[in-house]
This record gives C-alpha cells, sequence and structure tokens, in this order.
C-alpha cells in the first residue's frame, strides 16, 4: 500500500484536486467544507505517514526494509534532480534499504520546501522520516542525523513558515542525539533560544541582524516551537534516568553488604564499580538537563505565557528527578559520590536562582490577566514545582545529617527561599478591602429594610 500512496501522492499533485464535499449538507455547511477543501495529494502523504508508522511497530525489520525500499522505487521514477546521481541501494540489508530511502524522502523534502507555499506536505515527510529513522540501529542513523543536523544549521530560513514543521523537525533532531553523553546538541539550542529571547538589561539595544544563532532554525517566531520540544525532550530525558538508576536498584544483590566477606569476591567488586559507573553517567546527564532548563529560565521576550507554563512544568520534572536521587541515596544509605555531590551544588546555586525569577515574572504576567482560568491553572501549576523543591530541601537536609556525610558536605548553603515560596498579608492593602466589604454589607442591609 504504502508505494501505491506514493504513487496517488505524485499524480494528484499537479490537479490540485480536492476531496469533494459530503453529499446531503445544508448550503452553508456545504462551502464551510469547500473552504477548508484538503487536497488528495496532502490526504495520501498523511495516510502514507500512518501506513509506514504502522509497519514499523507491527512488523519485522526485514518487511519494513522492503516497504522502503519500494517507497524509494516509486520516488525514483518520479525524476527528481537530485536523486539522478544516485542509484539508491540495491542490496538486501534492510537498515541500508531503510536508509536509502531516507535520503529519498530528503531530496523530496527540500524540494516540497522550494515550490510549496503551504508546508503540510513537508511536514507529513518529516513524520515519515522521524518514524523510519526510529528502526535504525546507532551506526545508520548517523547519516540521516548529520543530514539533520546540517539543515537545522544552514537552512532555517525555508521551515520559518510552520511552527509545526520546527516543532516535527527539532523534535525529530533531539530524539537522534540523545545518545549524546553531554548532550551538546540540546544545550546549544537552548543557548540560541536564550540569546534571542533573554530580557535586554538596561540600555542596551536589540540585536542586529549581522547577530546569527548557530542553529540557523532558531528565530523570534520559532523560538516557542523549539522551547516546547526542548522541555518535552528533558521530560523524556528524565524518564530514563530514573528508568536507568532503578535498573540497578532492581539488579543489586541485597544479600552482600559492604561489610560481608562476598563482597570482596571479584565478581561482585566488578559489578559494583559498573555499577557506580552507570550511576555517575546518569546524574551526569541530570546534570546537563539542568543546564538546558538553566537557559530556558532566561527566555523572556516574545515568550508566549503558555510556554513560560511549560518551561515550569520542565523545572518541575527535573525537580522531580533530583528529588528521586537524594531519596535513593537515602534509602539505601550509600555513600555520597562526587557526581550526586556536582548535580546538588549545580541546582542550588544556580538553577535556584533561576527558577524563582522565572516565578516571580510569571506571577507578574498573572497579575495583569483577569482570566479566572489561567489562574486556576495556576495555582495547580506553581504548588507542583515547589513540592518538588522541597522534597528535595528535605531529603538534602537528611543527608547532610547522616553519619555517611563523612565530608560534612553542606548542600544547603545554596539552596535559598524566595519570596515566591512564601505567604504575607500586606495590612495596608488589606484593611481597605475588608472595609469596603463591611461597607457594602451595611448598604445591602440597609437596601432590605
Amino acid at each position: 500500500i504504502a508505494p501505491l500512496l506514493v504513487r496517488q501522492f505524485f499524480g494528484q499533485l499537479e490537479d490540485r484536486r480536492c476531496i469533494p464535499a459530503p453529499s446531503g449538507l445544508p448550503t452553508g455547511k456545504k462551502a464551510a467544507v469547500k473552504d477548508s477543501a484538503v487536497l488528495v495529494s496532502v490526504v495520501a502523504l498523511k495516510a502514507l505517514g500512518s501506513c509506514v508508522q504502522l509497519a514499523c511497530t507491527r512488523f519485522s525489520k526485514e518487511h519494513v526494509g522492503q516497504m522502503a525500499r519500494e517507497i524509494e522505487k516509486e520516488l525514483r521514477a518520479q525524476h527528481i534532480d537530485e536523486l539522478e546521481a544516485d542509484g539508491g541501494y540495491t542490496g538486501s540489508d534492510a537498515d541500508e534499504q531503510v536508509s536509502s530511502c531516507l535520503r529519498a524522502l530528503q531530496a523530496l523534502f527540500c524540494l516540497l520546501l522550494k515550490q510549496e507555499d503551504d508546508t503540510t506536505m513537508a511536514a507529513s515527510i518529516m513524520d515519515v522520516m522521524t518514524t523510519l529513522s526510529d528502526v535504525l540501529d546507532c551506526n545508520s542513523l548517523e547519516t540521516h542525523l548529520d543530514w539533520t543536523h546540517k539543515f537545522c544549521k544552514d537552512n532555517g530560513v525555508d521551515v520559518d513558515r510552520d511552527a509545526n514543521l520546527v516543532k516535527g523537525l527539532v523534535a525529530s533532531y533531539l530524539q537522534m542525539t540523545c545518545g549524546n553523553r553531554e548532550l551538546k546538541e540540546a544545550q546549544q539550542l537552548a543557548f540560541d533560544v536564550m540569546e534571542i529571547t533573554k530580557e535586554l538589561a538596561e540600555g542596551e539595544q536589540e540585536p542586529t541582524e549581522s547577530v546569527l544563532p548557530d542553529y540557523k532554525i532558531v528565530c523570534d517566531d520559532n523560538a516557542n516551537a523549539i522551547i516546547a520540544c526542548l522541555v518535552e525532550f528533558v521530560k523524556v530525558c528524565c524518564d530514563e534516568v530514573e528508568w536507568v538508576l532503578g535498573y540497578l536498584d532492581a539488579r543489586a544483590r541485597p544479600d552482600v553488604h559492604e561489610n560481608d566477606e562476598e563482597s570482596d569476591l571479584p565478581e561482585n567488586i566488578a559489578a559494583v564499580r559498573a555499577s557506580n559507573s552507570v550511576e555517575d553517567q546518569a546524574l551526569g546527564r541530570l546534570g546537563h538537563l539542568v543546564e538546558v532548563m538553566l537557559r530556558l529560565c532566561a527566555c523572556t521576550r516574545n515568550v508566549w505565557q503558555g510556554t513560560c507554563e511549560l518551561i515550569i512544568g520542565g523545572l518541575a520534572r527535573v525537580y522531580r528527578a533530583a528529588e528521586y536521587t537524594a531519596r535513593r541515596l537515602l534509602t539505601h544509605k550509600a555513600k555520597i559520590r562526587r557526581p550526586f555531590q556536582q548535580l546538588m551544588l549545580k541546582i542550588g546555586s544556580v538553577l535556584n536562582e533561576a527558577m524563582y525569577d522565572l516565578l516571580m515574572r510569571y506571577a507578574n504576567a498573572e497579575a495583569k490577566d483577569s482570566n479566572r482560568q489561567k489562574i486556576s491553572k495556576e495555582q495547580k501549576l506553581l504548588p507542583n514545582l515547589i513540592y518538588h523543591v522541597e522534597r528535595l530541601e528535605a531529603d538534602l537536609i537528611k543527608i547532610q545529617k547522616d553519619p555517611g556525610n563523612k565530608n560534612k558536605v553542606d548542600f544547603m548553603k545554596n539552596f535559598k527561599r524566595s519570596q515566591s515560596r512564601d505567604f504575607k498579608i500586606e495590612k495596608h492593602i488589606l484593611q481597605p478591602l475588608l472595609n469596603k466589604e463591611e461597607d457594602d454589607k451595611e448598604n445591602k442591609g440597609k437596601g432590605k429594610k
């Protein structure tokens, strides 16, 4: 079915035939349907995306490779210029078949961006490429990752017409780079967004056009979409960190303790060292996620209120993961290792202050908005973040007082309470409101008499 849908797409692309309005509708509704009619070529590409997704989730990699090969044949039959010099892969290796198909889809993606004002079809092709790339192993994925990396860096102007397309492209790019131990790509994207949207100092001029971000895909129009992708990426990585630590706990031998004779056996020593190494890497990754959120907290100009709420949600997820690591240390009464110490000092010294600044800006913006739905959402959003911050602080106080803290590390010296966590009654504001309420009651009573 997949190659037939590709053929259908090209067959209807030039004719611009639309799906007709359903019969039997009233005149007004029929006109509305006609105004929002969808091109048959667009429907064909969306159906292709569904077909590829079903095949990748239900069939073997060999079957997916065969499907990718047939899709590529249909693409090459259309004589796309970028594909003329490349004959494509003709072997039977599934990864190579998918990789060759991805190269053909990349050419089609660039062609649609040049020829079509509407980016709906290009977005559908991006969804197909993202789905196919998920079945590739790390080595085979490198080629597609390099193309996506180059496109995000050099051709941002081609996709700034559609935030949804940018969101799909950046989300796919971050997903492919999650194997990078230091998350350099995510940190650089967050830095570029921060540079474009950070609050200007007093007297500072707007950045000139010559000041360009490292990733050209980052601009004022796309900033909110890219922030949403980065926050979602941070949440997924936090889930992975907790899963890894939980997996280490599940594999640990409760019958072997530090002072037991069995703990000196070579296999147990090797197991402990391997576990500590994986734990250090997980904590290091959480530290890199802190860096990403630190840069997102500085994004202020041209950032929607809903995007600010996404950042607050991402902060809550990071603090929850940090709380998980601290509670795990307390539960196992383990030795305080250097990666844990560095992580908590980084959170206390830099992320806490940035988080409180963001909360103050958000509260000030909410005070200007009389929308009750927004206020109701704030009542759930902020307490959730503060809850995880306070839980983390409570666990760190216990760790600090624990006899196992031989180095006497003061985790709490940088965890400073902000006014955004306090409830303060201003008498000079409250008293006139109470007097007004009493006067209203008296006037209401006199009116009834």
